[in-house]
């Protein structure tokens, strides 16, 4: 498995590397040249911490998250959609080492991820379900 990441990995940096030479500057929203002036996207050794070392900011919701907010949401989903279906669809792994989760019944679940589980849980039953 270490090697299948490991090929995986390179294969996502090489592919990284090669978007960066092909890229058209003049293509970029006015949103995305901000971005691009106040971050440093060309250090492929960023990426295995980016939700913890500033490189996500402007796009991951989860450091948006106060307690009251992550307990208002979780309950909402939970009535809606019921808890079952929210632990079962939940990440498990802690994707860009984000240090701020909220726990649920000891689980550690990254806020971003709730508003993620109901578009995924509206997918299902309207399209998903339906073919």
């Amino acid at each position: 498995m270490k090697n299948l990441n490991k090929s995986i990995n390179e294969r996502i940096k090489n592919s990284f590397l090669q978007s960066q030479k092909i890229f058209n500057n003049s293509q970029r929203s006015l949103h995305w040249k901000k971005i691009f002036l106040k971050k440093s996207f060309n250090n492929i050794c960023f990426l295995k911490d980016f939700r913890n070392n500033g490189l996500s900011y402007g796009f991951d919701d989860s450091s948006y998250y106060s307690k009251k907010r992550f307990d208002k949401e979780i309950n909402t989903l939970i009535s809606e959609i019921k808890e079952e279906y929210i632990l079962d669809n939940i990440k498990k792994k802690n994707v860009g080492n984000l240090k701020k989760f909220y726990t649920y019944k000891n689980i550690k679940l990254d806020p971003g991820d709730l508003h993620l589980i109901k578009f995924f849980f509206d997918l299902q039953k309207k399209i998903f379900d339906k073919f």
